[in-house]
């Protein structure tokens, strides 16, 4: 299986899981996916992209100042495991804000998908 299907699968497996369905469609966002699988998500987010994140580890700020480089050079200084899991969440946060929108988007192909499905499910089970 290629990495771009399981990331498709796994977005409709949240979707079925996560979504509420409202006025004939799913909806979903990710404040509503747990941080296990919204990490899960994002990490076969970046396997579907070949692992190009580039900037991904600033989340939004690019700058000398960013939480990113900061909590780098802590855990540089001071190599520790308070330091190391510091920078290893504000990475995690990061990636997510720099992604948001690319996942939000998936999510909510996903829902289309997934609604796609069920209805075809229920006509194929109607004609039987």
């Amino acid at each position: 299986m290629n990495r771009q299907r399981n990331l498709s699968d796994y977005a409709q497996e949240l979707v079925a899981t996560y979504a509420k369905y409202s006025n004939s469609h799913y909806e979903i966002s990710l404040d509503m996916i747990p941080e296990e699988e919204l990490n899960e998500l994002a990490r076969l987010y970046i396997e579907s992209i070949d692992r190009e994140i580039e900037w991904a580890c600033y989340g939004e700020d690019e700058s000398i100042n960013s939480s990113f480089l900061c909590s780098l050079l802590t855990m540089l200084k001071d190599n520790n495991k308070e330091s190391r899991e510091s920078f290893a969440e504000t990475t995690r946060k990061n990636i997510l804000i720099f992604y948001k929108e690319s996942l939000d988007s998936l999510i909510q192909i996903a829902c289309e998908e997934y609604f796609n499905t069920i209805a075809n499910e229920e006509e194929y089970e109607q004609f039987y």
